[in-house]
């Protein structure tokens, strides 16, 4: 069980997950990847359960429902003062951006 204590950093990017659970015993966990995933509005509120995590800083929603309500930073940041990073970046922005670029070069 203290590989799972240890755990700093977990990727469950593009796992279909719907809400936040069982990582109360990742006592060292600073970075929480849950990119592309399908955690609703009403999935926010289990968000909540890794306010025992103290060592979290960083937090990744990208690529969720939950953050197109427009409280949703203010409400996780309230529940999880720790967090020194919410990251909710317009990945398709900066993928066009790219894309653009490369068509641009190639033309």
């Amino acid at each position: 069980m203290n590989a799972v204590q240890d755990l700093e950093y977990l990727n469950l990017a593009i796992n279909n997950i719907t809400k936040v659970q069982n990582l109360q015993r990742c006592e060292s966990l600073q970075r929480l990847d849950l990119t592309i995933n399908f955690i609703p509005k009403a999935g926010l509120l289990s968000v909540c359960s890794l306010a025992a995590n103290y060592n979290l800083q960083e937090l990744f929603l990208i690529g969720n429902p939950c953050t197109d309500w427009p409280g949703y930073r203010q409400y996780v940041v309230a529940n999880l003062p720790q967090l020194q990073k919410l990251v909710r970046a317009q990945v398709l922005v900066v993928a066009l951006s790219v894309i653009h670029d490369m068509v641009f070069v190639f033309t």
